[in-house]
């Protein structure tokens, strides 16, 4: 986490299974979120493209 003045930066990964196959997968994450007075006033949410558990994305 990072937070830059009234934004705060989020990275995460998340570890999953494929509902079909049961393969695990992994997909990285990010979000922005603007707050103003202790509330979010805007927030962006990004994804990664799936990749094998354990693998370079």
């Amino acid at each position: 986490m990072r937070e830059l003045g009234e934004e705060v930066v989020i990275e995460a990964e998340g570890h999953h299974l494929d509902a079909a196959t049961g393969d695990p997968f992994d997909i990285r994450y990010l979000w922005i979120i603007a707050r103003r007075d202790g509330l979010v006033t805007r927030l962006k949410d990004y994804m990664g493209p799936r990749c094998p558990a354990g693998g370079a994305a």
